[in-house]
């Protein structure tokens, strides 16, 4: 896993803020990775460049000697108080990655600690994040919606085992070098369902935010229990952002942009003059179902979405052409047909 530094906000728009308490990067520099001038090992892993860094630690690359192979290691920054929770927290990542086993969903090898902190094994991805792939601009329809196919699949697995991402954004989406996307950082992922014995009592405390504020559903940000349609207000954002680069909610503060989720209603994509004559109404209207503030308004569930071939007649229909030629290229073409008598119907919410 590699994550490419969030890009620089525009000239009009807030720095993004953090909802989730965590130290400040910059008081702790970048761990030597060195030591009497020779790489630094973590087990069997040996420590390489640093690929990116973030309120909670840092991600490096690192090269497996027994199975000789390079991997991603994140080390998980040590603060005070009681290691316990945060050790059942990154098992608890752990296990949930490992469960679900979908190409876009990247995969956890190992779990280790020392007295740096603990560390996370992973699969390294070369690539680079949407968040970085904005930085030149918002991408074309075709792309976006290839990408919101990808990511709404790997939701839908995720969903039918219980389990809730609660962070999804540009920032924590990579697309490889070889046109895959990756879901990365499942680590306030929750189940909906009840713990298993093995992790002991709810690792989520109600009424305490984790995530990132401006992805984040009006009902997490409120502190509420949040189920996968919370998910679906996140792949919404993201849509949005993949779209129009720029945030529909983001505001001057955190609390700003907390309020702006919670009652502000988003610019439709359609109105936005950039995207008024090339976008297909139904994909606009698609992204304002999933950034609708009431749960219960939105699609019911990724699968509801109807994102490629279903024998249910979809929202949204997406049919792909002929077989690639290449691993970028998997969709040649994407057609829109909207039934439009069936948008407004409960069946799709």
């Amino acid at each position: 896993m590699t994550a490419d530094p969030a890009p620089e906000p525009a000239a009009d728009s807030a720095p993004e803020p953090a909802a989730e308490l965590a130290p400040d990067p910059s008081s702790d520099p970048a761990l030597d990775v060195t030591v009497e001038g020779s790489p630094r090992k973590i087990g069997r892993y040996r420590l390489g460049s640093l690929l990116g860094r973030g309120g909670m630690g840092e991600v490096y690359r690192a090269h497996d000697e027994r199975l000789r192979r390079d991997v991603a290691v994140k080390r998980v920054r040590p603060v005070d108080g009681d290691p316990a929770p945060r050790r059942a927290r990154l098992e608890r990542e752990a296990q949930l990655l490992a469960g679900l086993g979908h190409p876009a969903i990247v995969q956890v090898f190992d779990i280790l600690e020392d007295d740096d902190g603990d560390w996370v094994v992973m699969e390294l991805v070369e690539g680079s994040s949407l968040a970085a792939l904005l930085e030149d601009g918002a991408m074309s329809v075709r792309d976006s919606v290839r990408h919101g196919v990808e990511i709404a699949r790997a939701l839908e697995v995720a969903h039918q085992r219980g389990i809730v991402h609660r962070d999804l954004k540009v920032e924590n989406v990579m697309l490889s070098a070889a046109g895959q996307i990756k879901i990365l950082d499942f680590g306030i992922a929750k189940r909906v369902q009840a713990m298993s014995a093995a992790l002991g009592a709810s690792l989520s405390v109600e009424g305490q935010v984790m995530g990132t504020v401006r992805a984040m559903s009006p009902e997490q940000a409120r502190g509420l229990p949040v189920d996968a349609r919370s998910d679906l207000f996140s792949l919404g954002v993201l849509l949005y952002e993949l779209l129009a680069a720029s945030s529909p909610f983001a505001g001057q503060t955190a609390m700003d942009t907390l309020l702006r989720v919670s009652v502000h209603r988003q610019t439709s994509l359609a109105e936005l003059p950039l995207l008024r004559s090339t976008l297909p109404p139904a994909l606009s209207e698609l992204v304002d179902q999933l950034l609708e503030k009431a749960p219960e308004h939105r699609p019911r569930s990724a699968a509801a979405l109807g994102l490629g071939p279903r024998k249910d007649p979809p929202l949204v229909h997406l049919t792909f052409g002929p077989a690639p030629t290449n691993a970028i290229s998997r969709c040649r073409e994407i057609r829109y047909t909207v039934a439009y008598h069936l948008s407004r119907s409960p069946r799709f919410r």
